[in-house]
């Protein structure tokens, strides 16, 4: 018997695929048509046989798939064997705007949609859980909750008082407003847990300002973040609580996700920049960590790259390292920088925390926070995960599976070291991994790199014919150019 039948609808076999693809590696069974109905089959037959002996359905939900004919037998088998869903035989994911209708109408249903990669799979695995708990006590829900600061912040707001980036905000909103007065540019990002929106504060400038459910985050920890002497770290400047929900004021990192930079299947983080990127990220996990605070979310969706030119003298208060090509006596030509920035510290806790509810993110999540119990350590094993994928293009193993190496006999990570570090910090035992304030000290010239990744502004970072060079150049250059650069057949197959 299967754990999982996928039935959907034809419009959306890629999405269908995606599922199931993520539902195996994390070491489900899956039946899908589109790999497992073989030329010669009775189609009826195998549907009949894939729903009857599959431990869940997944239905996923479209327009077109609650429009169409023989997609609702599919789910009818599903939901006749569990009428009361206390075995949750059907479990309705939309990947589409849509209403659900008549018997579908009062199940449950998860969205994929609107999400990134790494946000859709952590959604898709934890509606799989049998139980949500949060891991923090929920707000006391008697009497009227006001809009608080919490200890620690500037009384917020009033016009006499200077923001940490400076920022005078007037005038005094009313406290009904839970916006306090910012204008929504747009909404980035709705989840389950709340949402993201890019706003303009009262003086015009651009922040983020993100509204999360309470349960889910430690205002203790928090708190204690923003007050950190850490660079790097997109720390919230504000925070507030209105209802059931708190919000922070963040500042905008004008930045591309790593996760956006990364070829899928071919990785691009090497040589030197891999090193910036571990030693930056290091360093700031290790400001964390010095004051008891554990990040829990870290993977390549919450790591920004902020580009700049060496003349670039604005500060925004990032630490840069300084990058591009160099002529034969090492002088710099077309130089660049990039800072290395964490975003998104809803999710941080105290390490002296017992974390009632696991917070789970896919392979980025170690195997003792899957179980509630994160800790310093557990950043390192996100961070290996993070730079394992940043560097190859693919996520590590399970951490269910036997063998405790990551790495195939072909992966290639430049400079080597890396590689051994990498299998380090994946290692299953929290106690032998190493730790944020360990050293890493650059074996390499600051300029040596060979990969591709994209970039802002439609560029790409690139190698040049001497190997140990790299470039920040217009991808439409690279691809009429290519002779100019050192590339392996992969990379030179990617630029055109």
């Amino acid at each position: 018997m299967s754990n999982f039948f996928i039935s959907y609808n034809k419009a959306d076999r890629s999405w269908a695929e995606w599922i199931a693809w993520v539902l195996e590696e994390n070491e489900h069974s899956v039946v899908i048509q589109a790999w497992d109905f073989r030329p010669g089959r009775n189609f009826v037959i195998e549907t009949q046989n894939a729903s009857i002996n599959s431990e869940h359905t997944i239905a996923v939900l479209s327009p077109d798939y609650l429009a169409a004919m023989f997609t609702q037998p599919e789910w009818a088998e599903a939901f006749s064997g569990d009428p009361t869903g206390n075995m949750r035989k059907l479990l309705p994911v939309r990947v589409r705007e849509c209403k659900p209708a008549g018997l579908l109408a009062p199940i449950e249903y998860v969205d994929l949609f609107d999400l990134s990669e790494q946000e859709a799979e952590s959604t898709l695995l934890t509606a799989l859980l049998d139980r949500a708990k949060p891991s923090n006590r929920p707000t006391f829900p008697g009497g009227a909750v006001p809009p608080r600061v919490f200890a620690g912040r500037v009384p917020f707001p009033n016009s006499d008082i200077q923001s940490p980036q400076p920022h005078r905000f007037s005038p005094n909103p009313p406290h009904a407003d839970p916006m306090f007065g910012y204008s929504v540019i747009k909404t980035v990002y709705t989840g389950g847990y709340g949402r993201v929106m890019k706003c303009l504060r009262h003086d015009g400038s651009v922040c983020i300002v993100k509204a999360t459910d309470s349960q889910e985050v430690s205002i203790e920890a928090l708190s204690r973040l923003t007050d950190l002497p850490v660079t790097n770290i997109a720390k919230p400047l504000r925070i507030w609580s209105v209802g059931d929900y708190v919000y922070e004021e963040l500042p905008y990192v004008a930045g591309i996700r790593l996760s956006d930079m990364i070829f899928s299947g071919h990785g691009g983080l090497q040589g030197a920049l891999l090193e910036s990127f571990a030693v930056s990220t290091k360093r700031s996990l290790a400001g964390l960590h010095a004051q008891g605070i554990v990040h829990r979310d870290i993977h390549p969706d919450n790591v920004y790259a902020v580009f700049r030119s060496t003349n670039d003298k604005q500060d925004e208060g990032w630490t840069y390292d300084a990058f591009g090509s160099f002529d034969r006596d090492f002088n710099p030509t077309t130089p660049f920088e990039i800072a290395w920035v964490i975003v998104d510290c809803t999710f941080v806790t105290l390490d002296q925390d017992i974390q009632a509810k696991a917070y789970y993110h896919g392979r980025f999540t170690p195997p003792e926070q899957v179980f509630g119990h994160a800790e310093a350590a557990s950043d390192m094993y996100a961070l290996g995960a993070t730079m394992f994928y940043a560097a190859l293009g693919r996520y590590i193993p399970s951490y269910t599976e036997p063998s405790s190496c990551p790495f195939k006999r072909d992966d290639y990570v430049q400079p080597p070291y890396l590689q051994d570090y990498i299998e380090r910090l994946l290692s299953r035992s929290p106690a032998t991994r190493p730790k944020a304030v360990d050293e890493i000290k650059y074996t390499t010239a600051a300029v040596c790199y060979t990969g591709l990744l994209r970039a802002p502004h439609d560029n790409i970072v690139i190698c040049s014919t001497s190997e140990i060079q790299c470039e920040l150049v217009p991808i439409s250059y690279a691809r009429t150019h290519t002779k100019d650069y050192y590339l392996s057949d992969k990379w030179r197959s990617l630029v055109s």
